[in-house]
């Protein structure tokens, strides 16, 4: 949504991995795997787009990374995206 804080994770693995947040009383859940990792959070912009750079470790170099944002003020999540980097 536009204007608001939007916090992506990343995993090598998909899963469920069900959290909660006090804002959420139906609670949330990730379709990635442990171990994964909280990128930073960004601010979707007027068209509601959010955009985080990262330096990828040469140890994810051709590697499956499954990324999933979470914005927590509304309480939604978005469809699980693969990135081969």
């Amino acid at each position: 949504s536009p204007g608001r804080t939007v916090v992506i994770f990343a995993s090598i693995h998909t899963g469920y991995i069900p959290f909660t947040l006090q804002q959420c009383p139906g609670g949330l859940a990730l379709e990635l795997g442990e171990p994964y990792d909280r990128l930073p959070g960004a601010r979707a912009d007027a068209s509601g787009v959010a955009k985080v750079s990262i330096l990828v470790p040469a140890y994810a170099n051709n590697v499956n990374v499954h990324l999933q944002a979470v914005e927590a003020s509304t309480c939604r999540t978005s469809n699980v995206l693969m990135e081969k980097f």
